[in-house]
Parts: C-alpha cells; structure tokens; sequence
C-alpha cells in the first residue's frame, strides 16, 4: 500500500491549522499582540484590529472544526472549470467526521474554549 504524502501532509496541516485556531480564542492577549507585529500595526491603532478579532473569533472559527457540506460545496464548485465531473460530485462523498466526532462527544473540544 503506497502511502500519499501530499494527503498527509495536508491532513497534518488541517490538523494543526484548527489547533492555532483554538489557541487563537483562548489567548487573546497574545493573539491581538502577534496580529499587531505581523500586520504592523503600532501601539494604540488597534480599535480596528480589536473588531477584526472578534469578528474573527466569533463568527469565521467554529469551535468544533469538523468539515461542512457547504464548504465541500464551495470547493467542488471552484473545481468544476478543471474537473467537469464535480458539477456531479455530491459534496457529502467528500466529508468524513468519525475522527472529530467522537471528539466532541467526549467533551474534548468543549474543554478546549473553557
């Protein structure tokens, strides 16, 4: 069995990705501190940086980082120049929750924003 790094290493990537996202929640001080040095922003303009993290925090990060039909949806539509057979594709062929589920239900996640 030939093991597909390019789909490890993404799988990896997504991974941690969702990990910096609840570090991201959970530490705000530090967060909007690292936001102000990447984006250059200096001491005392930070109202707009202050909205753009809630915004961010609230609305745009689930808590619960399991895949959506809408964002397989999103992708398959983007694809369909290249791939004609994605106008066909169902989305939900595409979404695999048993790892994140059982997750979830044992609380882990949760403990996570806590």
């Amino acid at each position: 069995m030939a093991i597909d790094l390019i789909t490890v290493f993404d799988s990896c990537e997504n991974e941690m990705s969702k990990a910096s996202e609840s570090v991201f929640k959970r530490n705000k001080d530090d967060s909007m501190r690292i936001l102000m040095k990447k984006m250059r922003i200096e001491k005392g303009k930070e109202t707009y940086l202050e909205r753009s993290y809630q915004l961010y925090a609230t609305q745009y990060i689930e808590n619960i980082p399991a895949p959506s039909v809408n964002g397989a949806k999103t992708v398959l539509e983007f694809l369909v120049k290249d791939f004609p057979k994605a106008k066909n594709a169902d989305p939900n062929s595409f979404i695999d929750n048993s790892l994140i589920k059982p997750l979830e239900e044992s609380g882990f996640i949760k403990a996570l924003y806590q």
